[in-house]
């Protein structure tokens, strides 16, 4: 009896860790989200997440990063269905954030790495790329 209460309890306080983590990963998206809504005007799209395979980098955890870095994280995927001026105005936020140090590197070579292949693009070029991928 004392083996079957010892294994349930492990197995509660695992899943108070995990919901834990699920509550704090939530409230950081919530953030995030009113972040680009209040200094871009950009809205996150529905099931927006992180392709740590596609970028190749490693990443801090989601939950300990700053509203600008998640939000980075979270929109560099889609910069390609933006307008051309939300495109240039992200661009230069990234370079302000890396420059007063508020922005993790390898976040930021992620969003300069997709930036560079629509920079230059009028919109219609930048969405019918983005839409290839």
């Amino acid at each position: 009896m004392p083996l079957i209460t010892v294994i349930l309890f492990f197995i509660f306080v695992g899943l108070l860790l995990l919901l834990s983590s699920v509550l704090k990963n939530r409230k950081r998206l919530q953030a995030v989200t009113a972040y680009g809504k209040e200094h871009f005007d950009i809205e996150l799209p529905n099931g927006a997440s992180i392709d740590k395979q596609k970028s190749g980098s490693q990443f801090p955890v989601f939950a300990n990063c700053s509203d600008g870095e998640g939000f980075f994280q979270l929109i560099t995927p889609y910069i390609g269905s933006l307008s051309m001026n939300k495109r240039e105005y992200l661009h230069q936020h990234a370079n302000d954030l890396k420059n007063d140090l508020k922005m993790n590197k390898n976040i930021y070579q992620y969003f300069m790495d997709e930036y560079k292949i629509y920079e230059g693009l009028t919109e219609e070029q930048a969405a019918e790329k983005w839409a290839e991928k």
